[in-house]
């Protein structure tokens, strides 16, 4: 196998090599030209928030087990120096990599590392838990912008319009971590949106959006997605744009399905892309003239005005699908803001993943002018045609992690059909 040039990728916003879940671990992947490989086997569980800095450091929660699993990635996909770290009260809820340090949000910090130079049960409160390693006091959803982390936090408010009652809101706190000296790194804090819990957030430079997946308007369920603009101070309460979709109901297991999964804001663009199960991936053109309604307004509409709402909200999504299978989840590769990777699933609930341009999605060859200051990180790779994998995600074992499949090499069709699908059954066999 050829030596990656180490120097190429070293000033890389990201770190190359990335991971993707395949049953219940994860798996080292990597994109190569425009294709999308499957390196190694992990110890990461795959159910799990994880995050690599540009260094290569990985840190997954392992809230089973109360611990946070720690290792490093190599270029061949390797990982080594696994060990793992008891969090006991932290109670982590959600994880980030910014620059060379992961970030972890949660709703406490450990007693034990209090210390003098930091009041840690404050909103502003942070611990270094580990080399590279910081805790901070928020159980909201954390984001990078540039060297700053925005969390946004789903507080409940106690007080709303002279009424005492309990209402959710979304708060929007800041973070820097270019000086690890100071004792205070929370630079800002206000309230965001109002009556509202938001389960997914996608910023870029223009742009703050953020995802509903479940919300009671006139005794009917609705997905939201409120976007507002960051060109004004996002403190008054300006306008934005609501898109609403009405929950599908599946009588046949009494649940809500969801419109839409997740959602990302392409890079200086006014585009908003979003996983949209069925329908493939819906995409959004951002347009401030149609900014108009706030949560509180969207409350107060009637049945006949949400159901205009719904279908505005339609005409103004378009939606690519070429695969005919749902979409679950999008995502940035690492280094690439030019193509999205889509997590697939089949009839049969089984998940694969496919690399795809941005351009294509939207139904255009032009270039879309995204500006990236990195380096083509495709281009790095073109030559690299003896690089070492274990070729395609199927080839690896749905029961890695086992005795029986890693140790005893025992095939996925021996443990089906004489072990019943059950591979700890190996140890009953005489």
């Amino acid at each position: 196998m050829k030596k990656l040039d180490v120097q190429k990728v070293w000033n890389l916003k990201e770190f190359p090599i990335f991971l993707l879940p395949h049953g219940d671990i994860m798996v080292t992947a990597i994109i190569q030209g425009e294709k999308l490989l499957y390196l190694k086997k992990t110890l990461f569980p795959a159910q799990e928030e994880f995050a690599i800095t540009k260094r290569g450091l990985v840190v997954s929660l392992a809230r089973q087990h109360d611990t946070i699993l720690i290792g490093k990635l190599a270029y061949d996909g390797d990982v080594s120096a696994y060990r793992t770290m008891n969090y006991h009260s932290i109670r982590p809820t959600s994880i980030i990599a910014n620059g060379e340090n992961i970030i972890i949000g949660s709703h406490l910090l450990p007693f034990e590392l209090e210390n003098n130079n930091s009041i840690l049960k404050s909103e502003d409160s942070w611990v270094q838990l580990d080399k590279n390693i910081f805790v901070i006091s928020t159980k909201g959803i954390l984001r990078n912008d540039n060297n700053e982390v925005i969390a946004f936090r789903n507080d409940i408010d106690e007080l709303r319009i002279n009424k005492i009652e309990k209402q959710r809101s979304v708060s929007m706190c800041k973070w820097s971590f270019e000086n690890l000296n100071s004792s205070k790194f929370l630079k800002d804090s206000y309230s965001f949106e109002f009556n509202f819990q938001a389960h997914d957030a996608a910023i870029n430079t223009n742009y703050i959006a953020l995802l509903s997946l479940k919300k009671k308007i006139n005794l009917e369920y609705y997905s939201v997605i409120s976007i507002r603009s960051r060109k004004v101070n996002a403190k008054d309460d300006i306008s934005r744009k609501l898109l609403l979709q009405k929950l599908p109901y599946n009588e046949e297991i009494n649940k809500y399905g969801n419109p839409w999964n997740n959602i990302l804001l392409i890079p200086d663009q006014n585009l908003l892309l979003m996983s949209a199960n069925e329908n493939g991936i819906g995409f959004y053109k951002v347009e401030e003239k149609d900014f108009d309604l706030s949560i509180f307004e969207l409350e107060k509409l009637s049945e006949n005005e949400l159901k205009e709402v719904v279908e505005e909200t339609q005409d103004s999504i378009s939606h690519f699908n070429k695969w005919r299978k749902k979409v679950v989840k999008i995502f940035f590769p690492p280094n690439d803001t030019n193509n999205i990777i889509v997590e697939l699933e089949a009839e049969n609930k089984r998940k694969s993943f496919v690399i795809i341009g941005i351009d294509e999605v939207l139904g255009t060859k032009e270039k879309i002018e995204i500006q990236d200051k990195q380096e083509d990180y495709n281009a790095e790779y073109e030559d690299e045609s003896d690089f070492e994998t274990t070729g395609d995600i199927d080839d690896i074992s749905k029961y890695s992690g086992s005795w029986a499949s890693d140790v005893e090499g025992l095939s996925d069709d021996f443990i089906d059909d004489v072990l019943d699908s059950d591979p700890d059954a190996y140890w009953n066999i005489d």
